[in-house]
């Protein structure tokens, strides 16, 4: 009789592709099969399940993890309601399963030889984007209702009167994080092939398509992506972790800041974010218990504007809505990760450049981003968080 035995970990990067393929084409998937975005969530949540049992009895530090979830499920619950909370805790899920899997899955996305799946975004990215500015798209603004909610399929917005491209994607934010990343990954492999006629064409349509997208931060990221794959590895090194540390840095200093905004000011949206968006939304801890603990899931993002709060802000920072969520724990975890950062010269040694841009991607979206709601980020970041916390470095190959 032949025995057949499933490794369930190695489901977790097609779990991760059809997450992406989902958030890639959210805008006409999601009007001909409205329930298939929550497909891939329900399959993380069951492997982030798997995981959590498997670790629970052999790990402290997962028995801390889920006695911490469940503590702000129960937080979230008091401060707001059961389904706000529970809301909450569904926008964590491609964060945390990314983080859990990142042994398992950063080998596919900092791997150079996997450029494939890279090479097929970018041209379904571009492809979309292109065809909506000429055509436009009927996803675009289209509304459906689930739960007695409404949704918009594909967001419909604009930035000075020019209307924010999201492609085939459910908003340009998604667009223009898919042509950063796989930018980055498609960069690497043709520079380290010397194929630089190929290398500039890749970045030159990029900065096309996220311009259609009017989505600044990525184009000043992009642009900073191919400095440092230009760089050698040291200056690129030091200049990633520089950066975090400013970006960091800066995020805290703002958020608990009270200065006015000049008027002259409210057209950058960057100024807007730290001097208003920032400090308003750390205002919703309105106590020192709250203020020191968080108010748990559902407080803050997308929970707080579903469920009719009556302080709803988004956030447009990763440590401000943490810091909402989590309090002081949270400075906890960010200080960490910080710390690994800064002082490890090295964290994966397959291709140590591609991971440090990929840092360097994921400190920049933190600071313009509410990373946990952005889906291609939370992914992507979740797997370099995770790997960074919890990683094995791979012996390198010669």
């Amino acid at each position: 009789m032949l025995k057949y035995s499933v490794k369930i970990d190695n489901f977790a990067w097609p779990v991760f592709v059809i997450y992406l393929l989902t958030k890639a084409f959210a805008g006409p998937l999601g009007i001909i099969f409205p329930l298939i975005r929550f497909v891939p969530v329900v399959m993380m949540l069951a492997l982030i399940s798997y995981k959590l049992v498997v670790l629970i009895s052999v790990s402290m530090r997962t028995i801390i993890m889920c006695a911490v979830i469940l503590l702000y499920i129960v937080i979230g619950v008091y401060y707001k309601s059961l389904f706000a909370a529970l809301f909450g805790f569904y926008m964590f899920i491609p964060l945390l399963f990314s983080i859990l899997f990142a042994n398992e899955l950063i080998d596919k996305i900092i791997n150079i030889s996997s450029y494939k799946f890279a090479l097929f975004l970018f041209v379904t990215c571009s492809i979309g984007v292109i065809y909506v500015d000429a055509f436009g798209a009927p996803w675009i603004g289209f509304e459906q209702e689930f739960a007695g909610v409404t949704k918009s399929v594909s967001k419909e917005w604009s930035s000075d009167g020019i209307v924010r491209n999201p492609g085939f994607t459910s908003g340009s934010v998604s667009s223009a994080a898919i042509m950063l990343m796989v930018t980055a990954q498609l960069g690497r492999y043709y520079s380290s092939r010397n194929h630089y006629l190929i290398f500039f064409g890749l970045f030159a349509i990029a900065f096309y398509i996220i311009n259609l997208t009017t989505s600044k931060t990525m184009m000043i990221s992009l642009a900073l992506v191919l400095v440092f794959l230009c760089l050698p590895s040291y200056l690129m090194r030091w200049g990633v972790k520089i950066l975090a540390l400013i970006t960091v840095s800066l995020s805290y200093f703002y958020m608990f800041g009270d200065r006015p905004l000049g008027v002259l000011q409210y057209d950058n949206t960057l100024l807007v974010r730290m001097y208003s968006t920032w400090p308003n939304a750390i205002g919703i801890l309105d106590s020192n218990i709250a203020m020191m603990f968080g108010k748990g899931f559902g407080s803050i993002g997308t929970p707080s504007y579903m469920f009719l709060s009556k302080i709803a802000n988004p956030a447009d920072n990763l440590y401000v809505y943490l810091y909402v969520i989590f309090g002081f724990l949270s400075v906890i975890l960010v200080g960490m990760l910080l710390f690994k950062v800064l002082v490890k010269r090295s964290f994966y040694t397959l291709d140590d450049k591609l991971f440090y841009v990929f840092v360097f991607i994921a400190y920049s979206g933190a600071v313009t981003y509410n990373v946990v709601e952005a889906s291609i980020y939370a992914t992507y970041g979740g797997v370099i968080a995770g790997y960074v916390l919890l990683g094995r470095d791979k012996d390198k190959i010669a």
